[in-house]
């Protein structure tokens, strides 16, 4: 009877331990089910993040690109306005040698002027009538080539 009793206590102590150990496996499953949850949860999180941040890479490798474009662009337009200025320069340095050699023909015109006017004039104080002047220019007869000589 008394091994009996103690058979019973220790069938009812194992049936106790047994029970607790279900109830462990049972709260170990949970939290494991639950954890196993939160890192699906945090892996389809981190998952999502990366796909944005690669989505963002992908935009910022198309910006880079389109710039480096546009530098290319401003590069070859920079070098044409440099070509454009350097013919600019050359065309103005053309024409200050034409404005030049324009002021020294202005020069020589009015020196040509001044020199005809006192041509007449001489012409005038030695009684040459103004017709004879202007046939003077096609025909010069021997009163205006003498003239002419003492001038």
């Amino acid at each position: 009877v008394h091994k009996s009793k103690l058979a019973e206590e220790e069938v009812s102590t194992m049936r106790q331990a047994l029970s607790e150990a279900r109830d462990t496996i049972t709260r170990i499953t949970r939290d494991s089910e639950h954890q196993s949850c939160k890192s699906q949860d945090w892996m389809k999180n981190k998952s999502d993040e990366v796909a944005k941040l690669q989505s963002r890479v992908r935009e910022l490798d198309r910006l880079v690109n389109s710039l480096r474009n546009e530098k290319r662009s401003l590069v070859e337009a920079n070098d044409l306005l440099q070509s454009t200025n350097q013919q600019l320069k050359s065309t103005v340095g053309s024409n200050k040698i034409e404005q030049e050699r324009y002021q020294q023909l202005q020069v020589q015109c009015t020196q040509q002027e001044g020199f005809i006017q006192q041509l007449e004039s001489r012409l005038a104080k030695h009684g040459l009538s103004k017709s004879e002047q202007v046939h003077g220019d096609t025909h010069v007869t021997p009163r205006v080539s003498h003239v002419l000589a003492t001038c």
